[in-house]
């Protein structure tokens, strides 16, 4: 999702979140059309500042739809954290599983 996309979601803008930050507009400008996974917490900070939640909650929130695994445990209701855990063991392991034939099949 991009920031701007969060923002209006969210009834806010860049020209807002820099108001009451203080980060200047143009830095907010500057970073619209960047990856949102490789901004500087301090962006995802004074969001938080103006929607009244932790920079990392508007991280996450953002980059939510990009996260599968993620999208994966809210649909089927995972918020045990040990289960959680489990199911990413899991994950993990087929993941590895499924790059070593391929590598020894040569599809790489």
């Amino acid at each position: 999702m991009k920031l701007d996309e969060y923002l209006k979601l969210n009834n806010t803008t860049r020209y807002e979140v820099a108001k009451i930050s203080g980060i200047p507009e143009t830095s907010f400008k500057s970073i619209r059309n960047r990856d949102v996974n490789n901004l500087s917490g301090r962006f995802y900070r004074a969001i938080g500042l103006v929607l009244g939640k932790t920079g990392g909650q508007i991280y996450d929130e953002i980059t939510a739809d990009e996260n599968t695994v993620f999208n994966f445990l809210g649909k089927h209701h995972v918020h045990d954290k040990e289960r959680v855990t489990e199911l990413l063991d899991y994950m993990l392991y087929a993941h590895k599983s499924i790059n070593r034939t391929i590598f020894y099949l040569g599809l790489q």
